[in-house]
């Protein structure tokens, strides 16, 4: 069953995101977590993983690059996990066997851009 409301929001922060990323503009980074292939939206530039960048999670994170280089690694460490897990009886198995990293499920904690990787944006873009 489709739920049209949240396709409607979908569609428009689709719209939103080909703006941006279309702008009028030298140089455009988008960052934004692996998408539904419903919306369609272009492959991304570059996928990247907080431990590329100093922090021992997986968490795939799509960068979208318009006039600048590939973002690269700046301190490659082992990953010990996830840093959120999607489903929700995974994230109980795991939480029970000490697995999970992040114990929140909520938007604000999933949505983390870590240091590491903002500090190498800074650094090899600014």
């Amino acid at each position: 069953m489709v739920n049209v409301e949240r396709m409607k929001k979908g569609i428009l922060g689709r719209d939103l995101f080909m703006a941006i990323l279309h702008a009028n503009c030298d140089r455009i980074a988008v960052e934004n977590p692996v998408p539904s292939g419903i919306f369609c939206l272009p492959p991304a530039t570059q996928i990247i993983q907080p431990y590329q960048f100093g922090h021992p999670y997986t968490k795939k994170t799509c960068i979208w690059l318009k006039g600048l280089p590939a973002l690269l690694p700046t301190e490659i460490v082992k990953p010990i996990g996830p840093w959120v897990c999607g489903n929700v009886d995974v994230w109980h198995r795991q939480a029970a066997k000490g697995k999970v990293i992040g114990k929140e499920k909520d938007a604000k904690h999933r949505s983390k851009t870590f240091p590491g990787v903002a500090a190498a944006m800074a650094d090899q873009w600014g």
